[in-house]
This record gives structure tokens, C-alpha cells and sequence, in this order.
């Protein structure tokens, strides 16, 4: 009955939004109609998102392989497509599509769990990570930034941009950091664990393994940057039929890139009607114009190719329990798992659940 409730309250919130951007004018059906019926830019925008999609379905192969799965890039590459086609019926945006690539791999390594959950939210941290960076460099290009008042919402978002990418590389640390505490690393070794014990333990692992193949986690990330600029590429390519007036490519990458980042927000299915609202304020304010222009069309034209493209990935989800079956028990590992100190069953205690 929540799901039911929740799934009803961000439908309710997707007509909202959607509504509002037709009623003050920021979505042209006109503009929107002449975009789409441009066969170059449609062929063209479908061909650099499937790519990206590659690219995508490699980044999170590497990170896979970094951690002994040993699963063909063929079927991560269908994993990961069709959990890119599940955001059209799964609502919550982009964490409603890791949750099903999640549960999809959980299914395929039953025997890893732990390192199959990291495994895709490294995945999403670097491709996030790698968005706000790209997002940080634009906006650094225009510096300084002479032209904007402390006082105009602009100039916090540049604030903002900036400081983006390294609070997520202190994050990131933080928790590595977490796993390298004297104390953890005595309590990691005791037989018997607490779940945040055995937590941070798999975490602990996941940050060992990556280490132990950095090149895998540097070609990810060059992946990623990959992914991103194609995406970012694609929108600047249907911005150029639109012919915004007062904003430049890099205005338009900038914001596009701003505008991805807020659109994983789950808030509605797929975040469909944020990422155009977002896209739409966001260059209104790099315009410092009052002139009236519907921007989010331009990202709405965009994501309408994205759907297109994204339902390749329904031949993956139709045959998800083929996807999900293991070729081998224990689901293709490239290395055995460590052998766990043996317990005897008396010495176990009442209630306590053992592994992770």
C-alpha cells in the first residue's frame, strides 16, 4: 500500500510539472515538433546516446572486473541497458534504475551480494563524480566572473559547480579512510561482527580490490567521461535547431550538465519533468535576459530520443531471468572468495546472523 501511495504521489508531481512547464510557456510543441522531425539530428542524437549507453555498460564492466566477477561485457552491457529502459515503468528516477541493476546482479552473484551492491553504486559515484566535473570545468572556463552580483542565484550555482566534484572526492575518502581505522581493522578480524562491522568490512574489501587494479578504475573513468560528453554533445547538437539566442554552446553544455546532475533526482519517473524545469531556470539565469524562451524544450526533445533509444533495452528486461542466471555456482567469479575462519555451531551466538 506505501509503494501503491508513493508510486501515485510522484505521478501526481510528474502531471504537475509537466503541466506547469506547458502553462507558462517554457515547453514549445511547435519547436519541440521541429526538432524531432529533423531526421539528422534524430539519427545522430540516437546513434551518441547508444553510444554512451557502451560507453556506460563499460564503466560499470570495469568496476565489475576490478571485483573478480568475471561477467562478459556482452551481458553487463544488457544488464545495464535494461535497467535503463526500467526507468519508463519503475518510478524514482535514476536510483529506481540502480535499484533494478542491483537487484539483477544480486541475482547473478548470489554468493557476493555485498560487493554486487558496490559494485553499482561505484558505478553511479563515478559517473556522478565525472558529471560534476565536467559541470565544474564550464563554469570555471568563464572565470572570473566579474559581470555577476553575489547576490544573483547565478552566482551561487557557479559556487556550487565548483565545489561539487570535491565534496565527492571527500566523500569518497572519508569512507576509505573509515576502513583504514586501527580500530575497524582490529574488530574486522573478530569472529563474531556486528552488521556495521560486517558493512564496512565489504566496504573495506571493495576499496582493496580497487586498488589492486587501478588501471580498470582509471579506464572506467575515462569511460565515463566519455558517456558524459556524449550526452552533453547531443543536447548542444538539438540546442542548435532551437537557436537559443544569448547563450553559447558552452552556456548550453553547462547547463545541460547542471540540469543531468538534478535530473537523478527521484522525485518523479525518471525524473522526467525535473531535468526540464532545472534546464530551463538554469539558462534563464546564465542569459541575465528577461526575454521569454521555452529552454526546456530542448531537454525535453532530448529525453524524448533518450525513450526512443532506451526501449532497445526491453529485449534485455522481457528475458531478465535468462540475464540473471548464472553460467557457473557462485556466478562467474574470477577468484575464489577468502575462506572465512571456521566456528563451531555451539560457538556461534543466539540470533546473531552470520556473513553479509
Amino acid at each position: 500500500m506505501r509503494r501503491v501511495f508513493f508510486t501515485a504521489l510522484k505521478a501526481c508531481i510528474l502531471i504537475a510539472l509537466i503541466g506547469a512547464l506547458f502553462y507558462f510557456h517554457f515547453i514549445d510543441l511547435a519547436m519541440l515538433g521541429k526538432i524531432l522531425t529533423r531526421p539528422e539530428i534524430f539519427i545522430f542524437g540516437a546513434g551518441a546516446i547508444f553510444l554512451s549507453y557502451m560507453t556506460g555498460a563499460l564503466r560499470w564492466w570495469l568496476i565489475l572486473r576490478c571485483q573478480k566477477f568475471g561477467i562478459a561485457y556482452l551481458r553487463a552491457f544488457q544488464l545495464y541497458t535494461a535497467s535503463v529502459f526500467s526507468l519508463l515503468f519503475v518510478p524514482g528516477g535514476t536510483a529506481s534504475s540502480d535499484a533494478v541493476r542491483i537487484i539483477m546482479l544480486m541475482r547473478l552473484v548470489p554468493g557476493n551480494r555485498g560487493r554486487a551492491m558496490l559494485a553499482v553504486f561505484g558505478d553511479r559515484f563515478i559517473a556522478v563524480f565525472m558529471l560534476s566535473l565536467l559541470a565544474a570545468i564550464l563554469t570555471l572556463s568563464q572565470w572570473p566572473f566579474r559581470s555577476i552580483a553575489p547576490d544573483h542565484p547565478i552566482f551561487w550555482l557557479n559556487v556550487w559547480a565548483v565545489l561539487m566534484p570535491v565534496l565527492l572526492l571527500i566523500a569518497a575518502g572519508a569512507g576509505w579512510l573509515i576502513t583504514r581505522t586501527p580500530l575497524f581493522r582490529r574488530k574486522r578480524h573478530v569472529a563474531e561482527r556486528n552488521r556495521l562491522v560486517r558493512m564496512v568490512s565489504v566496504l573495506a574489501d571493495f576499496f582493496e580490490l580497487a586498488f589492486e587494479n587501478p588501471l580498470n578504475i582509471i579506464l572506467a573513468v575515462g569511460a565515463s567521461a566519455i558517456t558524459t560528453g556524449l550526452l552533453l554533445g547531443t543536447i548542444v547538437m538539438v540546442s542548435t535547431i532551437a537557436a537559443i539566442p544569448n547563450l553559447s554552446a558552452w552556456d548550453i553544455a553547462r547547463a545541460a550538465a547542471l540540469s543531468l546532475f538534478a535530473n537523478g533526482v527521484p522525485i518523479t519517473p525518471g525524473g522526467i519533468g525535473v531535468g526540464e524545469a532545472a534546464f530551463n531556470q538554469i539558462c534563464i539565469w546564465i542569459a541575465h535576459s528577461n526575454e521569454h524562451y521555452p529552454y526546456a524544450t530542448i531537454f525535453l526533445a532530448y529525453r524524448v530520443i533518450s525513450l526512443v533509444v532506451a526501449c532497445y533495452g526491453g529485449i534485455g528486461f522481457v528475458n531478465v531471468r535468462r540475464l540473471t542466471t548464472p553460467e557457473q555456482p557462485q556466478a562467474d567469479l574470477l577468484a575464489e572468495p577468502e575462506p572465512r575462519p571456521h566456528i563451531r555451531q555451539e560457538e556461534r551466538l543466539p540470533g546473531v546472523q552470520q556473513g553479509f
